[in-house]
């Protein structure tokens, strides 16, 4: 598991007329992984397949379909003979569009009985029959909404007293039609303007006659038959979906694998009568390769295993068990490791979860998470390998709570609340003295069994007394640290054993030097200080002959990244603190209160908690990905791995 899957680099040599059959052998194994080639002045890039361009165009048909009819599903694997498929798609072909055209023609007709019918609406709010609006040799008329009504009137009986008005409310706007002699259409104008009279269009029904009500009554029967007519070819076009759907969901995946197929080709090297594939196969497949394309071509062609590259990118396949694999995403997330590195997805399965519990670290919240990532998992399938790597966190939780004796940030229940508790479920609990930094508070309550007391476990060192889950934390750094320089020597070893001692043996020459150097001028031990600084002069000189000018400058950045993980206790810190505040400061007066106030107290409760258990859960993901990513893999790691995807088979 410290290594991916080893690969064998493979070319496949053959006559042209097998080039078909080598295809489908080498798509149905789905375990090479092509190396597309480059045109050469040797070499020139094969010809696709004959039926690739029967089989594009009816991919485009299929597509087209799938995206009109707005279809999903899951395909069954089937195989098809492309005349029947090209037969089919081209009926659901003509029968679609010939539907589409209907109704389109229907939506044309629709649109312009609508735009009529509003234009009768209009005039039939005004009271007036069509005629009333044809052309006057002597009168001018005015069809339009003006902003106002008021005083119109008034401001035309100035003008005229010879004009008919009529006046109505249409759509929300007030309306008018006003009917008056040419030779004061100037002046009106004028009066019109200063109301924001704006024209309506009547074009449409000027060549109908009589009461518009009657035009109407006709136009919504006539609407109302168009629109059973288009929801009757929607319901058809329903129906041949869901008849075809399942076909055309098969038959675009079949032709997609086709097209794959065909054009596969593509990626090859080839003269007029041979064609060469080169590419990458696990080691432990190739046997079930070549026995394979020797039986499709007859034995008439040649594989040969070629010499990889020191330098040559290797596709990579992860080889790990079910307990490893969802921390595969991680090192997705990151950066694929390098073939000849060490993977470290197994020291991630160790230590995230760890990391991310011991910073948690409380049964209530565990429980909590649990539940929420199982939820997740189910919901959503394509983040299943991250939902079951953070169940793995939720339980190392749950653990780390019951080390803490942490449930939902409490510590301890009271005397008064925990008796009938503790006798009607029979727990291991008993009563003790409440202790506040060593002294006793005349308290006594049922204490959680735990290991260790994360909020006031103290430890002095040199006569400083400091949290003790901080000091574990940067032991933990240490340790962690350290185990990425060891990683990091046995990935040099791949070059040489005096590289290996340079650029990683000489991390831990520095350390010796530095704990020496602290622990003499400490008078801890009776070394002269010198002794320490030499070591470290020693270290650096190393240093600069494994790494050059970038390892002394990190010099200082190791002891900075053995800091880092002092993060592991003091967000642990954090979220427990802020589980008292929500327990003691903002819910518990409520529940001391009783009655109605209960109710109160459990709703500032389950805020509280929801909010810090988002907190908990954000905050101890990413910084241990931060430990993980910059404090323990710059010390081994480079990455930049390619992918294996081998031919045949879709990418994750």
């Amino acid at each position: 598991m410290l290594k991916t899957k080893r690969m064998s680099k493979i070319q496949v040599i053959g006559p042209k007329k097998y080039l078909a059959e080598v295809i489908e052998n080498l798509h149905d194994l789905g375990v090479l992984h092509v190396l597309d080639h480059k045109k050469t002045d040797d070499l020139d890039i094969g010809e696709p397949l004959d039926v690739s361009e029967k089989i594009s165009g009816l991919i485009v048909n299929v597509r087209s379909l799938i995206s009109q009819f707005n279809l999903q599903g899951t395909p069954k694997l089937k195989s098809f003979n492309l005349d029947e498929i090209e037969t089919q798609i081209t009926e659901l072909n003509n029968k679609q569009s010939q539907t589409h055209d209907k109704i389109k023609e229907i939506e044309t007709k629709t649109s312009k009985n609508n735009e009529i019918l509003n234009q009768l609406e209009l005039l039939n709010s005004l009271y007036l029959n069509i005629e009333t609006y044809k052309p006057y040799n002597n009168l001018t008329y005015y069809l339009g909404q003006i902003k106002e009504r008021n005083d119109i009137k008034k401001h035309l009986s100035r003008i005229t007293q010879d004009y008919k008005l009529q006046v109505s409310e249409y759509n929300g706007k007030t309306v008018i039609a006003l009917f008056i002699q040419n030779k004061h259409s100037e002046k009106i104008e004028k009066v019109l303007k200063e109301y924001n009279f704006s024209e309506l269009q009547i074009d449409k029904v000027l060549d109908l006659e009589g009461p518009a009500i009657h035009h109407i009554n006709k136009l919504n029967i006539d609407l109302e038959k168009l629109y059973k007519e288009k929801e009757h070819l929607h319901h058809d076009l329903e129906k041949v979906a869901k008849k075809h759907k399942q076909f055309l969901i098969d038959v675009e995946h079949y032709l997609a694998t086709e097209a794959e197929k065909a054009e596969a080709p593509l990626r090859f090297a080839s003269t007029e009568q041979v064609f060469f594939v080169t590419g990458f196969v696990p080691k432990d497949s190739f046997d079930k390769t070549k026995h394979a394309l020797e039986q499709a071509t007859k034995k008439k062609m040649d594989l040969q295993i070629k010499e990889i590259g020191h330098h040559e990118k290797v596709p990579i396949e992860f080889n790990h068990t079910k307990l490893v694999q969802p921390f595969q995403f991680f090192m997705e997330l990151f950066s694929i490791p390098g073939y000849r590195e060490i993977d470290p997805t197994i020291f991630l399965m160790l230590t995230f979860p760890f990391f991310f519990g011991l910073m948690l670290g409380d049964v209530g919240y565990g429980i909590v998470c649990f539940i929420l990532f199982a939820i997740l998992r189910f919901k959503f399938p394509k983040g299943k390998q991250l939902f079951n790597a953070m169940i793995w966190c939720a339980i190392i939780t749950i653990m780390f709570g019951f080390v803490f004796g942490e449930f939902f940030g409490y510590e301890h229940i009271s005397v008064e609340t925990g008796n009938g508790v503790v006798e009607a479920l029979h727990l291991p609990l008993h009563v003790e003295e409440l202790m506040y930094h060593g002294e006793p508070t005349g308290e006594y309550v049922y204490q959680f069994p735990r290991l260790m007391n994360r909020l006031h476990g103290e430890i002095t060192i040199l006569g400083n007394t400091l949290p003790l889950i901080l000091i574990i934390g940067g032991l933990l750094g240490i340790l962690h640290v350290n185990i990425g320089l060891f990683l990091g020597f046995i990935n040099e070893l791949n070059h040489s054993l005096k590289l290996a001692i340079l650029a990683k043996g000489a991390w831990w020459i520095l350390q010796t030097g530095a704990v020496l150097l602290v622990l003499s001028a400490l008078n801890i031990i009776t070394l002269p200080i010198w002794i320490g600084g030499i070591v470290i002069v020693l270290a650096a000189i190393m240093l600069g002959f494994g790494e050059g000018i970038q390892g002394l400058v990190e010099i200082p950045g190791i002891f900075t990244n053995i800091l880092s993980y002092f993060r592991l206790g003091a967000v642990g810190l954090a979220s427990v603190g802020l589980a008292i505040v929500v327990n003691e400061n903002l819910a518990g007066p409520f529940f001391e209160k009783g009655g109605w106030f209960i109710l109160i107290g459990i709703l500032i409760f389950i805020a509280g908690h929801t909010i810090n258990i988002a907190l908990g859960v954000i905050g101890p993901f990413l910084h241990s990905i931060r430990l993980h990513y910059v404090e323990f893999f710059g010390k081994f790691y480079k990455g930049g791995g390619m992918k294996y995807i081998p031919f045949g088979q879709k990418e994750q």
